[in-house]
């Protein structure tokens, strides 16, 4: 993360600043729609599918949005909590469990997509920045990591978040 911080301008900063954390748009045949990064308080703080509509409640609930869509975790899921539909997206270049761009089509329902696209081309591209990740990177795309492992590290790491007051993005 910090080299690609050092690698934005000021002006990408200030643009980036300007943009909302949340944006609410009416979709055909969807209704009222919220998009976040992580949740509609925080782009970095992590849930998964696994997370307890307990704890998630009192976050969607008040929203009055008839879906939410998020990202953050890259893990795609579709999920009622309370009477919220919340749906994950995915990753489209850092893909978990399988290979592949993991998108949605929204309008006039909520399509969960997967399109498959040449993954040695993009690790190669991948390898031919200066990205001091480059390496992992790329072998990233082209083998993710399982679901299974991802949801343990992204639940223990809101577990530990929990009890430090702030639910990060697992960094290391």
């Amino acid at each position: 993360m910090r080299w690609t911080a050092q690698q934005l301008t000021p002006g990408d900063e200030r643009r980036f600043a300007s943009w909302p954390l949340t944006l609410r748009l009416t979709i055909d045949g969807v209704g009222d729609v919220l998009f976040c990064h992580g949740t509609p308080r925080s782009e970095t703080e992590i849930f998964t599918r696994q997370t307890s509509e307990e704890r998630l409640r009192p976050l969607f609930d008040p929203l009055g949005a008839a879906l939410v869509v998020c990202g953050h975790t890259h893990m795609a899921f579709d999920r009622m909590i309370g009477k919220t539909r919340v749906v994950n997206a995915g990753s489209v270049g850092a893909p978990i469990g399988a290979p592949g761009a993991f998108w949605l089509l929204l309008g006039p329902g909520v399509e969960p997509r997967r399109t498959a696209y040449d993954l040695e081309s993009a690790a190669e591209l991948i390898r031919g920045t200066r990205h001091p990740q480059a390496e992992e990177l790329a072998e990233q795309l082209r083998q993710p990591p399982s679901e299974l492992e991802t949801l343990e590290v992204f639940e223990k790491a809101a577990v530990d978040a929990r009890t430090s007051a702030a639910f990060n993005y697992p960094r290391g």
